[in-house]
């Protein structure tokens, strides 16, 4: 199955000091977010909280932890909270009916914090969270 690597969320505790290291030591280019005041700032996602390195939201996402992100979504799971590794793929109906077939929870949250992008929430068998996702054509 042809997949990309789409994203890596990863937990920072402090995000100026982090955005300084990846642009100023890696001398990565760090970008606004193409969600900042679409759906993922009424998810209290912004710039304050959240910064994305690479092209659009591919790359690299540095996110202050959100413990209260499951309650104010209603997601039943924090993808806000730890990090995640997102995974693009061509046929993201074929992968839910595999994961349902083995009997995987996942949480399928449809277009909900990047536009064009449908997204399913899962943990591994390691407990590791991937975000499956597909972009729209």
């Amino acid at each position: 199955m042809k997949w990309s690597l789409h994203h890596k969320n990863l937990q920072v505790h402090n995000l100026e000091e982090t955005v300084r290291f990846y642009r100023d030591i890696l001398c990565l280019d760090v970008g606004t977010p193409h969600t900042i005041g679409t759906s993922t700032a009424n998810l209290g996602v912004n710039s304050s909280n959240l910064a994305v390195i690479g092209d659009g939201n591919k790359g690299l996402h540095l996110l202050k932890p959100m413990p209260d992100f499951v309650h104010r979504t209603g997601t039943p799971i924090n993808s806000a909270l730890y990090g995640h590794t997102a995974i693009s793929v061509a046929d993201l109906e074929s992968v839910k009916a595999r994961l349902s077939a083995m009997g995987y929870f996942y949480a399928d949250r449809g277009n909900w914090a990047m536009p064009s992008v449908y997204q399913v929430y899962v943990y591994d068998p390691s407990a590791n969270l991937i975000e499956i996702n597909q972009e729209a054509e």
